[in-house]
C-alpha cells in the first residue's frame, strides 16, 4: 500500500498595531505607533478618532482678530481687536460694542493686572479699565500716575529731595516746596516745561488746602514767579507749596511697545515688563508693582545689542529674555530679582548664543514646561540657575521637525496652552502636543518629547482659553471654537455657512511583518473600533501596485456602547512589505484603537 503524505498546512501568523501614538516625519524608521502621514486624528483614551470640527461663534467685523482677552471683573466681558477697532463682546458672543478706533491692524499683546487691561499695539498703548460705574477704554499717556519727582524743595531748587522718578506715562509731574517766607520766584525742576499753566496749592494755617492763581508762568525758564511771596509754612519743616506742571522731558516710549510679560519680585506677576519698541529694539520697560500706568523713567534696562523678541519663564523663576540667532549678541539674557537700598531691583545676566526665538506669541508654559519656537523647532527651557553656558534648551519637536521647518513664514507663528495640549499654528496648520505622552524618547536625541497631532483647514490669527475652552479668531474677524461635531463651519457667505468635512486620514508605516526577507501574503484584516454616533470607516491597503479600498463601515445610530471589530478578507500576495490607511470624507467621525493583519510567509522575496 502507497504511503501518502499529508502537506503540512501553511502557518498563519498575525501581525498587531495598537497603542498609537502621533506622528513622525522622520525619514527614518519610525516605531509602528506613529504615522509618517495622519491629518485630523486625535487620541482619545487609546483611540484614534477624528477631531472635532470647528464652529463660528460670532462675526465681530471683516477684519483679521489681532487680540481677545477675558475680563472677569466687568460680568464676563471679551474686549477684542479686530482690524482697527476695539470692541466688547458679551460672554454668550451674541452682542458686540465697538468701544475704540484707530488701532494698529496687527497682532497685539494685552495684559491684565490689578483690574485694568494694558493693550499694546505698537502705535498707541490703550488701557482698558472701571472708571466710576463704567468700563472705558484711555490712552495710557493720558492716565498715567502724576509722580511726586521733588520733595522739601527750596524755591531756587536748592536744596532738594528726589522722591519719585518721573514717569514716562505722564508728562505731568508734582514739585513740593518749602517756602521761606520772603521768595517770589520759585524753580521748578526738569528740563523743559510745557506751556500749560500750573496748578499750584497751599497749605494753610488750618490744615486746608487753598489753591492759589495770582502767579506767573514762564515755561522757557520753568519758573513760577508770584504777586506776593507765599508765606512761611505754618509747619516748621513741612512743604507747603505743591506744583502740578506739566513737563516735556517725558516720552511714552511704552507706546510703540508690541508685547510684553507679567513679572516681580520673587517670581510674582505684579510688574508689567514690556518691549518690542522699533526704536529702542534692544530696551526693555517694567512698570511699577501693580500700577501699569506707572513706568519709572529709571526702570528699563538695555539688553546686549540686537532686538528682543520675547520672554519666557524658567521653573526657578527667572525672567528669560530670547533674541533671534544671531552673530553679535547672545540668544538668550537671564533677569533676575533682588534688592538694593529698599528697592526691589532685576539685574540681568547674559546668558549663550546658542538657539533663536522667532516670535513673542509662541512664549508659554506648558504645565511647567517654558516652549519657544526657534529657527530649528520648538524647544523647551531647562532650569539654569547659574546662567553659564551649559545647554539652556531642549528641542521638544523631533517628530514634527521637517515638516514644521519647511513651513514659510514661521515667525508668524502663535501658540496657546489648554489643559494638557499645546497648540502651534501655522499657514492654516495646527501641531498640537499631547502632555499626557510626556517622557517618550526620541531616536537621535537624548531629550524628552512629546507625541504630536497634525490638523489641517485651521485659519487662527489669535488664540484664548475662557473656562478651560479653546477660542481663536481668524483673518475673517470671526470668534471661533471647536464644536460637537464633525464639520468645518468655514465662512459666512450671504447670511449662510458654508461647511466642509473633516477629513481625517492615518496611514502606517511600511509593515515588514518582523521579516525582511521572505515574501508574506495577507490574508485578512482586523480593524477594532469605537462606533459612537455617525461613523464611517475606510480601510485600504497600499502597496506597490498602488492603494486599494479594502472595505467600508457605516454606523448611524449605534445603541450600544460596546466597541466593534471590522474583518475582511484581503489577500495582498507576495509582498515584501505594505502599508494600511484609515481615514473618511463625509460628515461623521472615524476611530480605531487596534489593527490585526493575519498573513502568511511564502519564500525568498524576488524583489519587483
Amino acid at each position: 500500500m502507497a504511503n501518502f503524505k499529508v502537506p503540512d498546512i501553511p502557518s498563519t501568523y498575525q501581525f498587531v498595531l495598537s497603542d498609537f501614538l502621533g506622528v513622525d516625519y522622520n525619514d527614518t524608521v519610525i516605531d509602528n505607533r506613529r504615522s509618517p502621514k495622519m491629518v485630523n486624528f486625535v487620541n482619545n483614551n487609546g483611540f484614534l478618532e477624528t477631531r472635532y470640527g470647528h464652529k463660528i461663534l460670532l462675526n465681530v467685523d471683516n477684519a483679521p482678530i489681532n487680540g481677545v482677552w477675558n475680563i472677569d471683573a466687568n460680568n464676563d466681558i471679551f474686549v477684542v481687536h479686530c482690524g482697527t477697532n476695539l470692541y466688547e463682546v458679551s460672554s454668550d458672543f451674541k452682542e458686540k460694542v465697538l468701544i475704540r478706533s484707530g488701532l494698529a491692524d496687527t497682532k497685539s499683546t494685552g495684559l491684565y493686572l490689578n483690574g485694568k487691561l494694558l493693550i499694546l499695539d505698537g502705535v498707541r498703548a490703550l488701557v482698558y479699565s472701571k472708571v466710576g460705574d463704567d468700563w472705558i477704554v484711555q490712552n495710557l499717556d493720558e492716565i498715567g500716575y502724576i509722580p511726586k519727582t521733588a520733595i522739601g524743595r527750596g524755591p531756587n531748587g536748592v536744596p532738594t529731595t528726589k522722591y519719585e522718578a518721573p514717569n514716562l506715562c505722564s508728562p505731568y509731574r508734582i514739585n513740593d516746596f518749602l517756602s521761606d517766607g520772603t521768595s517770589s520766584v520759585y524753580q521748578l525742576d526738569g528740563e523743559s516745561w510745557d506751556i500749560e499753566t500750573p496748578i499750584v496749592t497751599q497749605l494753610l494755617p488750618d490744615g486746608t488746602i487753598g489753591t492759589i492763581t495770582n502767579f506767573m508762568f514762564d515755561s522757557t525758564t520753568g519758573k513760577i514767579t508770584f504777586a506776593e511771596p507765599p508765606a512761611k509754612s505754618p509747619v516748621d519743616g513741612r512743604d507747603n507749596i505743591f506744583v502740578r506742571f506739566k513737563s516735556k522731558d517725558m516720552v511714552c516710549y511704552i507706546n510703540k511697545c508690541k508685547f510684553g510679560v507679567l513679572y516681580g519680585y520673587g517670581g510674582n506677576n505684579n510688574r508689567a515688563f514690556v518691549s518690542g519698541n522699533s526704536d529702542f529694539k534692544n530696551v526693555d520697560w517694567y512698570s511699577e508693582i501693580n500700577d501699569m500706568t506707572y513706568f519709572s523713567a529709571d526702570d528699563y534696562g538695555v539688553v546686549g545689542v540686537d532686538p528682543i523678541v520675547g520672554y519666557s519663564r524658567t521653573v526657578s523663576g527667572q525672567l528669560v529674555i530670547h533674541k533671534k540667532l544671531s552673530d553679535t549678541d547672545c540668544t538668550v539674557y537671564y533677569r533676575d530679582y533682588n534688592s538694593s537700598n529698599q528697592k526691589q531691583i532685576f539685574p540681568l545676566s547674559s546668558g549663550v548664543k546658542n538657539i533663536g526665538c522667532l516670535t513673542p506669541h509662541c512664549c508659554v508654559n506648558f504645565m511647567n514646561d517654558s516652549l519657544f519656537l526657534s529657527e530649528l523647532g520648538v524647544f523647551g527651557l531647562v532650569n539654569n540657575s547659574n546662567n553659564n553656558n551649559e545647554k539652556f534648551a531642549e528641542e521638544r519637536s523631533y517628530y514634527i521637525k521637517p515638516s514644521l521647518l519647511n513651513e514659510e513664514r514661521l515667525e508668524n507663528a502663535i501658540a496657546i496652552v489648554n489643559g494638557f495640549r499645546y497648540y502651534l499654528y501655522v499657514n492654516g496648520k495646527v501641531y498640537m502636543a499631547d502632555k499626557r505622552f510626556l517622557g517618550s524618547q526620541s531616536l537621535s536625541t537624548s531629550e524628552y518629547q512629546y507625541e504630536w497631532f497634525v490638523f489641517d483647514n485651521m485659519d487662527v490669527t489669535t488664540f484664548f482659553n475662557w473656562n478651560t475652552k479653546l477660542y481663536w479668531g481668524d483673518s475673517k474677524g470671526n470668534i471661533r471654537t471647536f464644536g460637537d461635531d464633525h464639520i468645518d463651519e468655514l465662512r459666512i457667505e450671504d447670511d449662510e455657512i458654508i461647511t466642509e468635512p473633516v477629513k481625517p486620514y492615518w496611514e502606517s508605516t511600511f509593515l515588514y511583518f518582523n521579516n525582511y526577507r521572505l515574501a508574506k501574503t495577507v490574508r485578512r484584516i482586523f480593524v477594532h473600533h469605537s462606533p459612537i454616533g455617525k461613523t464611517k470607516i475606510n480601510v485600504y491597503s497600499i502597496t506597490p501596485d498602488g492603494t486599494s479600498l479594502v472595505t467600508t463601515s457605516e454606523y448611524d445610530a449605534v445603541e450600544d456602547n460596546f466597541p466593534k471589530v471590522i474583518q475582511e478578507k484581503e489577500k495582498i500576495s507576495k509582498v515584501m512589505c505594505c502599508k494600511i490607511a484609515i481615514g473618511n470624507d463625509d460628515e461623521c467621525r472615524c476611530s480605531f484603537s487596534n489593527i490585526i493583519m493575519e498573513y502568511r510567509l511564502g519564500g525568498k522575496y524576488r524583489g519587483e
